[in-house]
C-alpha cells in the first residue's frame, strides 16, 4: 500500500506540477495510462483498498491526467477494467440458492486468513477490485461549476452516454442483484440470522478452522 502511494504521488507530482499538458500527453502516449489504471485490480492488493489512502491518490491522478488531456480517454481506460472483472464474476450470474463467496472462503486452502491472496478467493477480491473502480468513476466525475469543469462534466457525460458506457451501467445493475443476495446468505455468519443454507459449506468451514478459533467467526446455536 505504502508503494503504491508513493509512486503514485511520484506521478502526480510529474503530471501537475507543469503549465502546460505535454507532461500528461507524454505520459498517455507512452503507455503509461494503462499500469497506472491496472493498480486495483492487481492480485496483491488489499480488499481494503477502496477506502485507502492510496485508491484516493490514484482517483487524484487520474483525475489530473483527465483534466489535461479532456478527451476521456481515463474513463474508457477505467471502463475496460470493469469489463474484464465482470466477466470473471460471470459464474456468479448463474440462478443458485448457495453463496459463491461462502463456497469460496470454505474451501479455502486457509480459511482462518483467506483474504491475503486472490488466488485462494479470486471472486472476493474481483468484486473488491470493483469496488474500487466505482470510486475511482465516481471521483473522476465529480465536477464543480467553473467553465474547464463544465467541459469536462461533458465529456464525462459523453462517455457514460456512449455504448459501452450504457452497456457498462447494465452490467453493474446486474450485479448488485447478485451482491444484494450474497450479502444475504453472508448474514449466516453473523447472527441473529436462522437461514439454514449453505450449512455443509459453514460446517466445512467450522472444522477447519477448529474447535477454538482465534474469535467467534459462526455462531451456531443461530443456524
Amino acid at each position: 500500500m505504502e508503494y503504491v502511494y508513493n509512486v503514485v504521488k511520484f506521478i502526480d507530482a510529474i503530471l501537475s506540477n507543469n503549465a502546460t499538458d505535454d507532461h500528461c500527453k507524454e505520459f498517455v502516449k507512452q503507455g503509461g495510462l494503462e499500469p497506472l489504471i491496472r493498480i486495483p485490480s492487481l492480485p496483491n492488493i488489499v480488499i481494503q483498498f477502496a477506502s485507502s489512502r492510496a485508491c484516493m491518490d490514484v482517483a487524484i491522478t487520474l483525475k489530473d491526467i483527465l483534466t489535461l488531456s479532456q478527451d476521456g480517454t481515463v474513463i474508457v481506460q477505467c471502463f475496460n477494467q470493469i469489463d474484464l472483472l465482470i466477466k470473471q464474476l460471470e459464474p456468479m450470474y448463474s440462478p443458485s440458492n448457495e453463496s459463491f463467496l461462502i463456497t469460496e472462503l470454505a474451501r479455502s486452502p486457509t480459511p482462518t486468513q483467506p483474504y491475503n491472496s486472490a488466488r485462494t478467493t479470486p471472486l472476493l477480491h474481483t468484486i473488491t477490485a470493483l469496488e474500487s473502480y466505482t470510486t475511482l468513476l465516481i471521483s473522476l466525475c465529480k465536477v464543480g461549476q467553473r467553465n474547464f469543469q463544465v467541459d469536462m462534466r461533458t465529456v464525462c457525460i459523453a462517455k457514460w452516454g456512449s455504448e459501452q458506457g450504457l452497456a457498462i451501467i447494465n452490467k453493474l445493475s446486474q450485479l448488485f442483484n447478485v451482491i444484494v443476495w450474497e450479502n444475504a446468505l453472508l448474514g449466516l455468519i453473523s447472527p441473529p440470522y436462522n437461514h439454514t443454507q449453505d450449512r455443509p459449506d459453514l460446517e466445512r468451514l467450522i472444522e477447519a478452522i477448529g474447535p477454538k478459533p482465534s474469535h467467534k467467526l459462526v455462531d451456531t446455536s443461530y443456524i
